[in-house]
């Protein structure tokens, strides 16, 4: 097979999701031509796009020593390098991308990731709006001009945009009823589906209750480690664990819609100045007592504070982490008795801790945060507090009424939006948030 035979090829493969064959195709190509600088910058993306950022990292210079004024190869490589957290480099990648060809739409995009990122929400906006002008359909550029306004606190806007999710790398579920739109749906059966993760799915839960109370019948299928949790917030809808396929209920063409929970904010949330409840999910609350009851018993008198300090998001999780040293000021506070509320293997962490600094964080090891999500919620309904890293841990405390304060990175995911301390999504919640890189200045408040 010819040079351009195999890029077009590995083109095609792309596109169609096939990342491993595309990346093959490429390689041989270049095998054929080492000197062609166009498939370095193709395959430097798909590298990228597969995870695989030190090799696409290495594609995209070798290919920059061929051709240093290829802008594709610049934008690329500044692209990766944000990925990478290095956005000093990536920002003078992506600002010689433009330099040389203005009308770069990767570039315009990304640098309106990096200035987000920074917390610079107009100049954000500004290289969203640019490559949006310059390719309206660019999805990845309209989805992040979403975040941006969200950020900013532009709802009604920013949840229009924020449609465009759908053709990005997000995958809606194979439903066959028609996408709610707005219309009025009283009388007529709905289906709900919870998306993205499971922080989402317990944020965006809120708007499940109008819905119930207009619909003749609501349908809503969920994470599976929230079915208990959702069914017994919402006694009037009908919960089902989502699963592969889906069940074949959920198929029923008499249901006359289905609307992904996030989409319902566009309608049921088009301002920040929308009143909410002060919790909307309900706990099981004989659970709760039991554990309330062994926590004084064993730990003694004192407030019973959970902390959760990681998270692990695929994209953002290294980004919403406190490294657990850095909460030696809170956990030294005398008359306190800190819980773990934290998903995953921590009890290196918690070992060291002990060790190296002299603090516990005491482990309930009768519950699993990870799979059982309902006895989580049960446990932060039994404690006076909680302190957390935006994750799950936090979603679900606010979602139940828990007074929770959330320490977040500088450059906060959009739902916690900029300065202010509170967010309008969880009244019970304060926010502490990062003054420069990091986690400067959260941990002295």
């Amino acid at each position: 097979m010819t040079v351009d035979a195999l890029f077009r090829r590995a083109v095609s493969l792309k596109q169609a999701g096939d990342l491993e064959a595309a990346i093959n195709c490429y390689q041989q190509a270049l095998r054929q031509e080492p000197r062609h600088p166009e498939i370095y910058a193709n395959l430097g993306a798909a590298l990228r796009q597969q995870g695989n950022y030190e090799e696409a990292l290495k594609v995209l210079k070798q290919g920059l020593t061929i051709d240093p004024k290829m802008a594709a190869l610049h934008a690329n490589l500044g692209t990766v390098l944000y990925d990478l957290g290095h956005l000093d480099a990536a920002l003078q990648s992506l600002q010689q991308a433009l330099k040389l060809d203005a009308h770069n739409v990767e570039a315009l995009s990304n640098l309106g990731n990096l200035m987000r990122e920074l917390g610079r929400i107009e100049e954000a906006l500004d290289y969203y709006n640019a490559a949006c002008r310059e390719q309206p359909n660019h999805a990845f550029a309209r989805a992040n001009r979403a975040f941006a306004l969200l950020l900013s606190g532009q709802f009604t806007e920013g949840l229009k945009e924020y449609e465009w999710r759908w053709k990005t790398s997000h995958a809606p579920r194979p439903f066959p009823q028609p996408w709610w739109n707005g219309d009025r749906f009283a009388g007529e059966r709905i289906l709900l589906w919870g998306e993205q993760g499971v922080g989402d799915e317990v944020m965006f839960s809120r708007m499940v209750k109008p819905v119930a109370d207009q619909a003749e019948e609501c349908l809503l299928e969920c994470d599976p480690r929230l079915t208990s949790l959702l069914a017994r917030s919402y006694p009037s809808i009908r919960v089902f664990a989502r699963t592969t396929p889906a069940h074949s209920e959920l198929l029923d063409s008499g249901i006359r819609w289905q609307c992904p929970l996030g989409s319902l904010a566009r309608w049921f949330r088009p301002s920040a100045d929308v009143p909410v409840s002060q919790r909307y999910l309900v706990p099981n609350t004989e659970r709760a007592k039991a554990l309330r009851a062994r926590y004084d018993a064993e730990l003694g008198p004192g407030l019973k504070v959970g902390v959760s300090w990681r998270s692990n998001n695929k994209d953002r999780g290294a980004q919403k982490s406190a490294p657990l040293d850095l909460w030696l000021p809170v956990l030294r506070c005398p008359r306190v008795h800190f819980i773990s509320l934290q998903y995953g293997d921590c009890g290196a962490e918690l070992q060291t801790l002990r060790a190296q600094h002299g603090a516990t964080i005491h482990v309930d090891e009768g519950l699993d945060a990870r799979h059982d999500l309902d006895g989580l919620a049960a446990q932060i309904h039994a404690l006076d507090m909680v302190i957390t890293v935006g994750n799950t841990t936090a979603h679900l405390a606010g979602a139940l009424g828990k007074s929770v304060w959330t320490l977040l990175h500088q450059a906060p995911d959009w739902r916690w939006q900029l300065s202010a301390g509170q967010t309008p999504w969880y009244p019970s919640m304060r926010l502490f948030r990062a003054k420069q890189s990091g986690w400067a200045g959260v941990f002295d408040e």
